[in-house]
């Protein structure tokens, strides 16, 4: 009998904590795997990676607080981000500097609706709606990493 209490007792004591993963994990409202040059953030495995020529690739812990999050949402409603193109058009001259021009994605997951859109990061689409509906998102969610302690304390890359 005293076998089968400490079994139950165990098994309620790991069914609360098991609660409190899922709990965590509610207060993600919103997820985002997107890239800024070399640097990937992806709030799905909650990482950012900073890759640098040199010397290897940096992930550390990332994830969105909750009035971050809220903050991308309110830009993501206000240019109808999920009502981009999936891909934004580029002109046919694309100019050539090695590695100054990648290609570019960010996904979204939001309420269970989600975007993924590419495009090639150039001055040509500074005049696109498009282009400028998806960067007023992209600026704030760049804005809200580089200003995260963590993301800041990431060493410099080295250039020779």
């Amino acid at each position: 009998m005293k076998i089968l209490a400490f079994i139950l007792s165990v098994m309620i004591i790991i069914g609360c904590s098991s609660k409190q993963v899922q709990l965590d994990e509610e207060k993600k409202i919103i997820q985002i795997k997107c890239t800024f040059g070399e640097d990937t953030l992806d709030t799905f495995n909650n990482t950012f990676t900073r890759v640098y020529r040199d010397t290897g690739v940096y992930a550390i812990d990332f994830n969105f607080t909750i009035e971050e999050q809220q903050r991308i949402i309110s830009e993501i409603n206000e240019v109808s981000f999920f009502d981009l193109p999936d891909e934004l058009p580029h002109q046919d001259f694309v100019p050539y500097f090695s590695g100054v021009w990648e290609d570019q994605y960010c996904y979204v997951l939001l309420n269970n609706e989600s975007k993924r859109i590419f495009w090639i990061d150039y001055l040509s689409y500074s005049n696109s709606e498009d282009y400028k509906r998806l960067k007023s998102v992209m600026n704030i969610i760049y804005e809200i990493v580089r200003n995260r302690k963590e993301v800041r304390e990431l060493p410099e890359e080295v250039w020779y």
